[in-house]
């Protein structure tokens, strides 16, 4: 026979061992919650100082630019005007595609998976940003690449040289 008072610490023990337990379990969900992210604001920020420092052209100074490129390395080479067009129209919408120029649009969403999505491109505009001297040379040299590619599978008949091209730019901005 027990003496009266043995069945009494067993019930005590009980909740005492089930509210440790409870706290232990509470204590490792609460380690395994994700981390909060930092504020958005410093973010887009270092993203737009990035951009200011790497001082890309706009589109257009761009694609002035990568025509002239064209026309000093292909010389006597150079595409007829009705072909020559849709490539630097290409050219444009691909440099604006990539969005050197500008950040990307800050976004007005709560939603933690649009907030990280947004974070995630903000952080792919940085990388193109963090070695802006060679970004743009980069660009241009693809751009110029696969033009050649499309240059050279043209017929002689669709060529033409510098000359007749630039005299045909004059005559088509009058």
């Amino acid at each position: 026979m027990q003496p009266p008072g043995c069945a009494q610490p067993r019930r005590f023990l009980s909740p005492i061992i089930a509210l440790g337990v409870g706290i232990y379990l509470w204590i490792k969900w609460r380690g395994a919650q994700p981390k909060p992210f930092p504020p958005i604001g410093p973010v887009v920020q270092a993203a737009e100082d990035r951009v200011i420092a790497a001082n890309f052209p706009n589109s257009e100074t761009f694609t002035d630019g990568f025509l002239r490129r064209l026309l000093q390395s292909w010389e006597h080479q150079v595409p007829v005007y009705p072909m020559l067009s849709p490539m630097l129209a290409v050219a444009n919408a691909l440099y604006e595609h990539e969005g050197l120029f500008n950040p990307l649009p800050p976004i007005g969403s709560t939603d933690l998976i649009a907030d990280g999505a947004y974070r995630d491109g903000l952080a792919r505009h940085v990388e193109k940003m963090r070695d802006a001297p060679r970004t743009l040379p980069l660009f241009s040299e693809a751009l110029e690449r696969s033009f050649r590619c499309v240059r050279d599978a043209l017929p002689a008949s669709l060529l033409q040289s510098e000359s007749e091209i630039w005299s045909r730019l004059i005559n088509a901005t009058r």
